[in-house]
């Protein structure tokens, strides 16, 4: 008698499980093409995030299932109903087409994808990784992280500047840091001015340091490790512009102090750069 009333909650609780698992993965009732995709991976996360048994997760997918994708899971046999990624690879097949319309369906995808208001920056991040993994030619990382970056919410954007950013992944885990400070703003806990997101440093080699809407021409500072001869020129740029700078301080002393010496100051300014070094000379002398 014990047993048995052992079995039926146990029953009951699985029952429930599967209940709240398959309502947060939403039904499946044959949506085509990308959102079959999307829909397979919010399943996959759901199991996770639930902590499923391979068994529940076989009853949770069925569970999933309505019209059309209902009929079709009826058709399949026993073996591939037992194994989930025989199953999720069986509903790609039957509802999430491939070639070139699939293609150009991703392409738009990419193109208007965003973290919604009330969507979290790590199902933002899956969403965008999936249509970028799922196109044959997806863009360069730089242009990824640019397009990442500006999907994101404003309260987050805002505040991640000026970072250094390996990959997505990285991208996603300090835009992460960001949010948790924005989710503590109605507590008093919120800093206006930088974020934990913004010190983070990544711990594998940059491929950018840091992205501006402002400016789009050079929303990218620097992508990949730069050549020698690149990094010799803008040494040389910077040094050009230091030396223009201390050219109009010169100027201006010069002038103030013809005016208030009456004995008059000759100064004379010699700059040169050879290579990488810079030479200064100053002279002073009196009549």
């Amino acid at each position: 008698m014990n047993s048995s009333i052992f079995f039926l909650a146990m029953a009951a609780e699985r029952a429930r499980i599967i209940g709240a698992a398959s309502a947060k993965a939403g039904e499946f009732s044959g949506a085509t093409g990308y959102s079959c995709r999307q829909w397979g991976q919010k399943f996959l996360h759901v199991c996770e995030s639930f902590g499923l048994t391979p068994a529940v997760r076989l009853q949770t997918f069925a569970a999933c299932m309505e019209g059309e994708a209902l009929r079709w899971f009826s058709s399949l046999d026993d073996e591939t109903k037992g194994d989930l990624e025989a199953l999720l690879e069986e509903l790609y097949i039957q509802f999430s087409a491939t070639g070139p319309a699939f293609q150009a369906e991703l392409e738009r995808e990419y193109k208007k994808i965003q973290q919604a208001k009330r969507q979290s920056v790590n199902e933002y991040g899956r969403n965008f990784q999936l249509v970028v993994g799922l196109m044959e030619e997806p863009p360069s990382q730089s242009k990824q992280l640019i397009h990442f970056k500006r999907g994101l919410q404003d309260c987050i954007k805002s505040k991640m500047e000026i970072r250094q950013y390996a990959n997505i992944a990285d991208m996603i885990q300090q835009a992460q840091l960001v949010e948790e400070d924005c989710l503590n703003e109605h507590q008093g806990e919120f800093n206006a001015g930088l974020t934990r997101g913004m010190f983070r440093q990544s711990t594998n080699n940059p491929m950018l340091l840091g992205i501006h809407d402002a400016d789009e021409n050079k929303e990218v500072l620097t992508a990949n490790n730069p050549s020698k001869q690149e990094q010799e020129g803008a040494k040389d740029e910077f040094l050009q512009q230091i030396l223009s700078a201390i050219k109009g301080m010169q100027t201006t002393i010069s002038s103030m102090a013809s005016n208030n010496n009456s004995n008059g100051t000759e100064r004379n300014s010699e700059l040169s750069i050879s290579g990488q070094r810079t030479t200064f000379q100053f002279i002073n002398s009196r009549r």
